[in-house]
């Protein structure tokens, strides 16, 4: 499991937008970056509510 206690970054330099390919500079295309950060959006959203029902026990 990614650890991001110490924050993340999405933006992959030289990042294109078409899936990688073999000769591609950068194997993480705009898709692939959208959807870490909506799995990471998501991960972190459902920690914040567990946390939350924590608090209100």
């Amino acid at each position: 499991m990614s650890n991001f206690r110490n924050g993340c970054n999405f933006a992959a330099g030289r990042a294109t937008t078409l899936p990688a390919t073999a000769t591609s500079i950068c194997p993480f295309s705009f898709g692939i970056q959208v959807s870490q950060f909506l799995r990471f959006k998501a991960q972190a959203l459902q920690l914040l509510a567990a946390k939350k029902r924590q608090l209100l026990k």
